[in-house]
């Protein structure tokens, strides 16, 4: 297919990444999505604050820095929000009801 002797791998590498430009299967539109697994900590059925919140931050993608930054408070905070160990001061009501609303 190739001849070495002629061609330096330079020139070979150029003429086989030409191919590699063309899709495998032009005509195909197969899309793929998958749902984002659930871990163990996941709420399906939140009875309190902390586990909506909780439920809320898992279906955003969110880490526990991330939404302490939304609220503005610390991360060991949103980590008693979310264990039930305290609840949101009411200056944080607010913020704590946009984003369980999707916001």
């Amino acid at each position: 297919m190739y001849e070495l002797k002629e061609k330096s791998i330079y020139e070979l590498r150029i003429s086989t990444n030409i191919r590699m430009k063309i899709p495998a299967l032009p005509f195909s539109a197969l899309d793929i999505s998958v749902d984002f697994p659930k871990g163990k900590a996941y709420p399906h059925n939140p009875q309190t604050l902390g586990d909506q919140i909780l439920k809320a931050r898992m279906d955003k993608r969110l880490t526990q820095t991330e939404a302490a930054a939304f609220f503005n408070v610390s991360k060991d905070c949103v980590f008693r929000w979310e264990n039930n160990q305290s609840k949101p001061q009411g200056r944080h009501t607010s913020k704590v009801m946009v984003f369980l609303e999707g916001g």
